[in-house]
């Protein structure tokens, strides 16, 4: 068995994995909860919403009640 030490404060589901994949897995999950969008992204992001909203051409529907916005 091998201790890893990490410095800055991570908070983890749980201190147990199976195997290293589980683990990758476990620390993607947690760089996705600490990220963030720039201004310039965010409003990149905006303009793309707003065409979708406005588009006419035929395609397919996007559900908004699937999508979370942490900081709009």
């Amino acid at each position: 068995m091998t201790n890893i030490s990490i410095d800055k404060d991570i908070r983890l589901s749980k201190t147990h994995f199976k195997d290293i994949e589980e683990l990758k897995l476990e620390l993607i999950l947690v760089q996705e909860e600490s990220f963030e969008l720039s201004a310039a992204q965010a409003k990149m992001l905006r303009e793309r919403e707003r065409e979708a909203d406005n588009a006419t051409d035929k395609g397919l529907a996007w559900d908004r009640s699937r999508i979370t916005r942490k900081n709009a």
